[in-house]
């Protein structure tokens, strides 16, 4: 099961983060057991973190990152002794206007889809094992300007028949789209899929996640 939140500024926001619109997306690793509630309030720290944090957008979203890999450690040093533990692949966004910043710690897969192009971005060698690995974050930073009608999804391990579906560029809708990938692979999956509208900058969660 994996963890969604998605935020717009809170009224009380640092300077810098006034107009910034964070996502973020956790896949919690390991032996150890997670509830719904802890998955949430992991993301709920990141983001307190991040809106909390002053100055440069990629300093903020660090700082969400090492929160969550603090809480992480902490636990998986009271769980050592049981031989538990966890490690959590983190993807987090922050929508600009049309800039879309994501940063990426943990081998887990993101892919910008237009009209013309499919994007792949997986560099495993740059953003590392996850949080809560090491006292320190490994993670990668990608950018984009993003246009009406632009979807990005998240995901861990990509399931069996996504590659021709991901490739698809029709104009069909958000859950054709969806109902796609879900019936293109007998494996067990989770993901996240967005798309850009015209509107005002908010972000409406239509569903938790893709599960299945």
């Amino acid at each position: 099961m994996p963890g969604l939140l998605v935020m717009t500024p809170p009224r009380k926001a640092a300077r810098g983060r006034e107009h910034d619109r964070l996502i973020a997306y956790l896949l919690l690793m390991g032996n150890a057991s997670f509830s719904t509630a802890e998955y949430m309030q992991f993301a709920s720290e990141a983001a307190s973190a991040f809106y909390q944090t002053p100055g440069t957008l990629t300093s903020a979203m660090r700082k969400a990152a090492e929160t969550v890999n603090h809480a992480l450690l902490e636990r998986n040093m009271s769980t050592s002794s049981h031989g538990q533990y966890a490690i959590s692949w983190l993807a987090m966004g922050v929508l600009r206007e049309a800039q879309f910043t994501l940063l990426m710690s943990g081998p887990i897969h993101g892919y910008m889809i237009s009209q013309n192009e499919t994007k792949h971005i997986y560099e495993p060698s740059l953003s590392g094992k996850g949080v809560g690995a090491s006292q320190t974050v490994t993670h990668y930073f990608t950018q984009t300007s993003l246009q009406t009608g632009d979807r990005i999804i998240l995901c861990g391990n990509i399931p069996i028949g996504w590659e021709t579906a991901l490739n698809d560029h029709s104009s069909a809708s958000l859950e054709i789209t969806r109902r796609r990938l879900l019936t293109a692979s007998n494996d067990d999956l989770n993901a996240v899929i967005m798309q850009v509208t015209n509107g005002a900058g908010g972000i409406n969660l239509l569903q938790q996640a893709m599960q299945k």
